[in-house]
């Protein structure tokens, strides 16, 4: 309990600085895809989503998660991550905030056995284009452009 505890503190500061450090000029959507991959690679997320793992076949540790879980998908739709993705409200920029993070999430955890620097790059740009499409800042001809 009191490492699902420490673990999710850690990820919430580091949520928290992530949302806080847009550069000047940038593009929010793309910082916000950019600072979450980069999350999602940081110890404590890591370590999160090995519990998460571990919690799919172990209802006791399913248990000690679903609070932190909640949590943090509530950040999610929070002031926090409205700093990172500036989307605005509704089922469809909730929609775009999901799609990039369990996009982004998925991503993050599996194995890309050839082309794996190419096939990544391509799929983060395309989460990006998609983000972009739902917030209304893009067409979905943007989606894949030829």
């Amino acid at each position: 309990e009191a490492a699902v505890a420490h673990i999710q503190a850690e990820r919430s500061t580091l949520f928290r600085a992530a949302a806080e450090n847009l550069p000047a000029g940038a593009d929010v959507t793309e910082h916000a895809i950019d600072s979450y991959w980069d999350l999602l690679h940081s110890v404590p997320f890591q370590a999160f989503g090995e519990l998460e793992d571990a919690g799919r076949t172990d209802p006791a540790i399913h248990a000690l998660l679903a609070p932190a879980q909640a949590e943090f998908d509530r950040a999610q739709a929070g002031d926090h991550f409205l700093k990172i993705l500036h989307a605005g409200a509704g089922p469809r920029f909730q929609a775009s905030r999901d799609l990039a993070r369990f996009m982004l999430e998925g991503l993050a955890r599996t194995t890309l056995t050839y082309d794996g620097d190419g096939r990544r790059e391509r799929l983060l740009t395309l989460i990006k284009r998609a983000t972009h499409m739902l917030n209304r800042k893009g067409d979905v001809q943007d989606l894949w452009p030829d």
